[in-house]
């Protein structure tokens, strides 16, 4: 689905909304990324279905390009209050980025082989979540914190009076 037909969708005017964007994304901040699209559990719902009924045939593939980007976008900015508190003892992604291929090969290794897939799931995904939380109380926060003592901060141009070029 293209921009042109989400807009058409949502009842605006597509190049009066395309113009609308690209006058106010160069200086938008990529957190408030929601403003800008228009965002429809309608639309996701219709793309949700092509994609799921497109499942297990040869046009899988394509279906699936076109409506992933936009249904992984709108499901992260959905308000679920339970996940919103999510990331309030730490941020493990990084670590469980790069903790969860290790943990599942040594699983692999080490259990049994005919372990079922849901329990294998389970059992790396407690595991990396574990190991990211004491790799981002013991490395990574503490790290994160001496970045402002860092050469070259926002901090040193400023102070100087000068203003980088935009």
């Amino acid at each position: 689905m293209t921009i042109i037909e989400t807009a058409k969708l949502n009842g605006l005017d597509p190049q009066a909304y395309l113009l609308d964007v690209l006058d106010r994304i160069h200086d938008h901040k990529i957190n408030q990324l929601d403003e800008l699209l228009p965002w429809n559990w309608k639309i996701a719902l219709v793309l949700l279905s092509l994609s799921l009924l497109s499942a297990r045939t040869e046009w899988w593939f394509f279906v699936h390009v076109l409506t992933l980007p936009y249904l992984t976008i709108y499901l992260a900015h959905l308000k679920i209050p339970r996940l919103s508190g999510f990331g309030r003892y730490g941020d493990f992604s990084y670590g469980i980025y790069i903790f969860s291929f290790p943990v599942q090969q040594l699983m692999m290794h080490w259990l049994d082989p005919h372990l079922s897939l849901p329990a294998f799931m389970a059992i790396s995904l407690i595991t990396s979540i574990a190991i990211a939380a004491v790799s981002w109380y013991l490395i990574e926060s503490p790290a994160l914190r001496l970045k402002r003592f860092l050469p070259g901060s926002r901090q040193g141009i400023s102070a100087t009076g000068l203003n980088p070029v935009p």
